[in-house]
């Protein structure tokens, strides 16, 4: 009958009333990444957005690498790294001292350090030498290397906080020269879009996270072997981190959406995560997030083929509960059955304000009305499509440009005046009834069609009479069995009609 034409057309034309909805887009989150974050922004900015990000993404990748070269950089970190070593050899060094002063030597060994007696001209004892000392010197040297030996205990004991001290500095200093080439490229992005909800968060959590990890934007050197083999295991860029993920844009938008859905699919309406196997793992991360037809639909109208829709596993649920809930939430049809046992993301749900119209046929309203509860409750207003009209002058004249509208839109030939009386006729026909008009669209088009071809074969500009006629007795005769075996039966005797008594 032509609604789902009727039904695009006069949503079309509420939806050319409706301001145009926002962009969505999925960002990573860097406290928790199996919990993406969505933000929304005007319409046309998200794509922007995402451009604005890679673009900071490309420049780190020569300001960060630029400001770790520097000269200083690496003066005030080999300051560290020798005042370190100093301080440690500097106490090495003390102790060594006092122990010579107790006619000791403190001694580095591939293992460690040592103490051994020296004599005056300050040369160890041989064993032999040690052994020719009188017992009291043997205990006295026993007893000084014992404390000498504490004394170094104690003062190794000290090397790993003043090591962790000075990785400290160094991480101060990293810090430091990180967010120095970061800070100017980060406060653009920030002035842009720093009064959007969300947006401004997500740019703050993304500086202190680059400059967290500044080293990722280090140039990395090609290797071959075990490490190149395991480095291609991972599909993360040292930039993904810090991309932005349109789930959906309207760049060229004028008004609210208008989105019909073939294919009714659960993951089709609320989305899905995809997955890429690598190195026999399945990797998955939020710019891998794809969005369904109810992405594209929010703040607008989803069309939706009712007996499509039922047709598909769980989608009818998933439309149900997502309509109930407000929100959509993209989640796998496997992780829903509780069918999936592998890790997976939970991406931030996303509002909803939609309206989805259903269109199909009596049967499915009238089953769907007593046997789901929640159909009447979600879906309140109705409209019945007339399947025939009243045949009036006025009628009968809109039809007749319904009939030019047809051959417009399929490229057609245009019917002459008597063409379009018979197809008029076989409407009423078809409606059984001299009075009423058939409103079948997807029936009259294909007359129309056939008509066409036959004008065609005969080399004609217009569609006539007789080639509606041709178009009309070919579709009896494709159907035509039925009819010609009760003929038969009759012909045969085999049906006999009776018509005495008839007025």
């Amino acid at each position: 009958t032509g609604k789902m034409t009727a039904v695009r057309e006069i949503v079309t034309r509420e939806a050319e009333a409706q301001p145009k909805p926002w962009d969505w887009c999925y960002v990573n989150n860097f406290a928790d990444p199996s919990k993406p974050k969505a933000l929304s922004l005007p319409a046309g900015v998200g794509r922007r957005f995402a451009a604005d990000m890679a673009q900071l993404v490309e420049e780190l990748s020569i300001s960060i690498p630029a400001a770790f070269e520097g000269e200083e950089y690496r003066t005030r970190a080999e300051e560290i790294e020798e005042e370190a070593k100093e301080r440690e050899a500097g106490a090495i060094n003390e102790l060594r001292r006092e122990a010579k002063r107790q006619h000791i030597a403190l001694i580095e060994t591939p293992t460690g350090f040592a103490f051994a007696p020296v004599n005056s001209e300050n040369e160890v004892l041989s064993p032999d030498q040690y052994h020719a000392l009188a017992e009291t010197e043997q205990q006295g040297i026993r007893a000084t290397i014992e404390q000498l030996h504490q004394a170094l205990q104690k003062l190794l004991r000290q090397f790993p906080p003043w090591r962790k001290e000075a990785k400290e500095k160094l991480k101060n200093l990293n810090q430091e020269i990180a967010t120095f080439a970061v800070n100017h490229l980060i406060s653009e992005l920030s002035d842009r879009y720093g009064e959007m909800d969300g947006v401004k968060e997500f740019i703050d959590d993304a500086r202190r996270d680059i400059v967290d990890h500044a080293d990722e934007f280090f140039p990395k050197p090609e290797g071959g072997g075990t490490a190149g083999l395991f480095g291609q295991a991972s599909r993360s860029s040292p930039g993904q981190r810090y991309q932005v993920n349109l789930i959906v844009g309207h760049d060229d938008a004028a008004a609210a959406p208008v989105v019909f859905e073939d294919l009714p699919t659960h993951s089709n309406l609320v989305g899905r995560v995809e997955y890429q196997a690598l190195m026999g793992a399945l990797l998955t991360d939020f710019t891998m997030i794809k969005g369904g037809a109810l992405h594209r639909a929010n703040g607008g109208y989803l069309l939706l083929d009712a007996r499509k829709l039922l047709l598909q596993p769980y989608a009818w649920e998933t439309l149900k509960r997502t309509l109930q809930a407000g929100e959509i939430r993209v989640e796998a049809l496997e992780r829903t059955l509780g069918l999936m046992s592998t890790g997976t993301l939970e991406p931030a749900p996303i509002p909803l304000r939609i309206k989805v119209v259903l269109i199909g046929d009596r049967l499915l309203y009238y089953l769907l009305n007593v046997y789901d509860p929640e159909f009447r409750s979600l879906f309140k207003v109705s409209a019945d499509f007339e399947e025939t009209i009243d045949r009036s002058a006025d009628s009968t004249a809109m039809y007749a440009r319904l009939i030019a509208t047809l051959t417009r839109r399929e490229g057609l030939r245009a019917l002459d005046r008597d063409a379009v009386i018979r197809v008029i006729d076989q409407s009423a026909r078809w409606a059984e009834d001299a009075e009423k008009l058939d409103t079948h669209l997807q029936r009259l088009g294909d007359l129309l069609k056939e008509a066409d071809f036959w004008a065609s074969q005969s080399e004609r500009t217009l569609i006539t009479r007789d080639d509606v006629q041709t178009a009309i007795d070919e579709q009896i005769g494709r159907s035509d069995r039925i009819r010609q075996r009760l003929y038969e039966a009759i012909q045969r005797g085999t049906v006999l009609i009776d018509t005495s008594g008839a007025v």
